[in-house]
């Protein structure tokens, strides 16, 4: 996610200034600037070190899902970084599709036959039913970081992950646990076949050139 640097008050998490770019109506300008820049970094690296699997996964606001020039708008950022479109990996929310179904579909459709990799982040919390999942252009579920907190002290929760997991691998979609904590936890979903982890047990938050330095290591043990 992405942080802001304040001269007072230092870095802020996207809490402190997403709801105020929504606001003043900036949200959209902020969004394609992170695409715009992610992008530029992520060509960056996949220069630098061509044998390590980066990709980039980034959010898509409802607001950049009703923008009417958003595919384009990526293809473009795409061929301009000379990128190969499985190297991005775009992020919805249910609530960000539900705006205007039918449309999103459609984009969403595009953008995967692009190549491009869409994921269905906080997944369990809104209110799409199984239908209505099957007809969403997606290839990755996201388990929300809410069942993953309590997994291990809440039966409820660790069946409804364990359901989540079953129906990813019924509809062929990859898993992803958000919010992996401790290594209770990391071990359990192992366990139960998630295919992805992500959360401040693997790693937190860093500035660009400690990302650099754990891309290095990692060339280094390839």
């Amino acid at each position: 996610l992405i942080r802001s640097h304040h001269p007072e008050h230092g870095v802020l998490g996207p809490g402190a200034f997403i709801p105020v770019a929504e606001e003043t109506g900036l949200i959209s300008d902020l969004g394609r600037w992170v695409l715009h820049k992610g992008c530029e970094i992520l060509a960056q690296w996949v220069h630098d070190y061509p044998d390590l699997p980066i990709t980039l996964a980034l959010n898509l606001s409802p607001k950049d899902l009703a923008q009417p020039n958003l595919v384009s708008f990526i293809h473009d950022l795409l061929k301009t970084s000379r990128l190969e479109p499985s190297r991005l990996k775009l992020e919805i929310t249910e609530t960000a599709v539900m705006g205007n179904t039918e449309l999103a579909i459609t984009k969403l459709d595009r953008l995967q036959k692009m190549g491009i990799q869409i994921c269905m982040d906080d997944f369990g919390t809104g209110y799409s039913s199984l239908s209505y999942l099957q007809r969403l252009p997606i290839n990755v579920l996201k388990i929300d970081r809410s069942f993953i907190a309590t997994m291990l002290e809440n039966s409820n929760n660790m069946e409804i992950i364990k359901a989540i997991l079953g129906l990813g691998k019924i509809l062929d979609l990859h898993t992803v646990a958000e919010g992996v904590e401790t290594e209770e936890q990391l071990e359990a979903l192992i366990t139960m076949g998630c295919d992805l982890t992500q959360g401040y047990l693997l790693g937190r938050p860093m500035p660009l050139a400690q990302a650099k330095d754990l891309l290095e290591q990692a060339r280094l043990k390839a």
